[in-house]
């Protein structure tokens, strides 16, 4: 570059420089690593809500009740031994669909296009927050445990699917920054889940009582229909693609007076012969006159 004569304006920053210290500006994200974020945001506070301790607490409620009013002969028996149990296969039942469902939806996303899973993906949601919505209505335990699997396919079949989109809208050589502020934003809307129940028990009663906890399910619901809009923006076509591919590494400088390796980068097709010419692989280097010790492009 050459030098800037004194008194001459200095030239513009290049678009998509970045900001002073090196960090990517938000008008460097495209347009899929966006929507990608925002999606992370919103499900990520929605999921506190909706699946989080209050819905663990109501399955526990629930699995008391029906407990307790199986075995009412039984005297000194309590019905909490066996909730718990119930709590713990509830939530392992929603993690083992997620895994299950997550293995054939990552193979429809490498042989389809991945916006189309993810519509797959809305679809599924709409009907698990649906089908969890109706059953916090409800006094009965089943209904619970089918929302839980519900809302594990919707999951199981949406999550992959964004995580790679995300990482083909990363250019090659910045995913540490943006993987940074992704890892950001999730651990701030995870936070935004407990303060959220926390408001709503000290306003509708911290008795933890089964309509309590209801309530606290049902806005996790709701703050799930950004989410699930969000989806609608996803598009394989904005992608980096082939930008987003990990580079190689800068190639080693030959020491002078050595020949280049055969596995260097600057050797074969890519390699500028001794003569400055480009040489194909094909033929011998040419002599390259000297001049002044140095090597000239002839």
């Amino acid at each position: 570059m050459a030098p800037r004569r004194e008194g001459e304006a200095p030239a513009p920053a290049p678009a998509g420089a970045g900001a002073a210290d090196g960090r990517p500006t938000w008008r460097e994200y495209n347009k899929q690593a966006k929507v990608s974020i925002a999606f992370t945001a919103c499900e990520t506070a929605a999921s506190a809500l909706r699946s989080g301790d209050a819905l663990s607490a109501l399955v526990l409620l629930q699995a008391a009740a029906a407990m307790g009013s199986r075995r009412p002969q039984e005297a000194g028996q309590s019905p909490w031994k066996g909730a718990n149990t119930m709590v713990g296969l509830a939530q392992g039942l929603n993690g083992t669909i997620q895994l299950l469902v997550a293995l054939p939806s990552g193979a429809a996303a490498d042989r389809w296009r991945r916006d189309r899973v993810l519509r797959v993906g809305l679809v599924l949601g709409v009907v698990a927050m649906g089908v969890l919505g109706a059953a916090v209505e409800q006094d009965r335990l089943w209904p619970l445990l089918l929302a839980m699997g519900c809302v594990g396919t919707y999951k199981g079949c949406v999550l992959p699917t964004v995580e790679t989109i995300f990482a083909d809208s990363v250019p090659s050589g910045r995913r540490t920054e943006f993987n940074a502020t992704k890892y950001v934003v999730r651990l701030l809307s995870a936070s935004l889940g407990p303060l959220t129940a926390m408001g709503l028990f000290l306003t509708i009663g911290n008795h933890w009582k089964p309509w309590e906890c209801g309530m606290v399910v049902l806005v996790g619901v709701a703050l799930t229909v950004p989410a699930l809009f969000l989806l609608l923006l996803f598009d394989d076509d904005e992608t980096l693609g082939a930008k987003s591919e990990t580079l190689r590494g800068p190639p080693t400088p030959a020491r002078p007076g050595a020949a280049p390796d055969a596995a260097s980068p600057l050797s074969g097709a890519n390699r500028l012969g001794s003569a400055g010419s480009l040489d194909d692989g094909a033929g011998e280097a040419r002599a390259a006159p000297q001049h002044n010790g140095r090597h000239r492009l002839t």
